[in-house]
């Protein structure tokens, strides 16, 4: 049994119907509409890391992600009160997209996951119980989001839903620091099982890929449809 509980602020939304500045539409019947998308995107990001609170939009430079939680039969990780810093460098590097298609890819140099966890249960060959200041980074990341569009009709207007998109990965590295593991005053412990970690990351991230994905997926389908369901689908497929 897995399941895993994300939280994060999110802001009431007090606007419809309007399109922020920095969505620039492209059309959908012209032959370069993919390359029109991918430009006006990496054009809005710096807008959307900022935040919108008109729109519900949350700040992301850092974004705040009050509770994840990871828990499986005999394994249990919560990390509270987490900042996530990078994503203002992220890059769009490949969008493919239509009515009813969504496939996008962003390459991110270094996202850096800063808060404090508590942990127990196993990774890899190691027992691990814990609580304390955590750091989880991950460098050369590259992202690809794929989701079916959906169409919905509310208030006799016709919006776009972003349906529960999937998520692959692949990253140059990645890097573990959990302070105080097994709850130790011996702090050689703590330093020989993150040496561990770290010396075996891709095992560790294949541990726990499973939930890693839910948790950014639930993140950017709440962004994405925060954005989306304030526009009207003829504004963002206009003929």
């Amino acid at each position: 049994m897995k399941y895993l509980v994300v939280a994060f602020t999110t802001v009431s939304c007090i606007s419809a119907f309007s399109q922020p500045d920095y969505i620039k539409p492209c059309y959908v019947t012209k032959p370069d509409f993919n390359k029109c998308a991918l430009e006006h995107g990496n054009y809005a990001i710096p807008y959307l890391v900022k935040g919108d609170k008109q729109r519900g939009v949350p700040k992301m430079n850092p974004m705040k992600l009050p509770l994840v939680e990871v828990i499986e039969s005999n394994f249990r990780l919560a990390m509270k009160d987490l900042s996530v810093y990078g994503l203002e460098n992220s890059t769009l590097t490949d969008i493919k997209m239509n009515q009813t298609y969504l496939e996008l890819t962003f390459h991110v140099d270094r996202l850096m996951f800063i808060g404090q966890y508590e942990v127990n249960g196993k990774i890899l060959f190691l027992s691990l119980q814990g609580s304390g200041p955590c750091n989880l980074t991950s460098i050369g990341g590259n992202f690809k989001f794929i989701s079916i569009l959906q169409d919905y009709t509310e208030e006799k207007e016709t919006f776009i839903k972003f349906n529960k998109p999937k998520m692959e990965y692949t990253l140059e590295r990645a890097y573990f620091y959990l302070e105080n593991l097994l709850d130790s005053s011996d702090q050689q412990i703590g330093i020989d099982i993150n040496r561990i970690l770290n010396e075996n990351w891709e095992d560790v991230l294949k541990d726990i890929d499973v939930p890693l994905k839910e948790t950014v997926t639930t993140v950017v389908e709440s962004v994405v449809s925060k954005i989306l369901r304030n526009i009207p689908a003829k504004m963002i497929f206009p003929e």
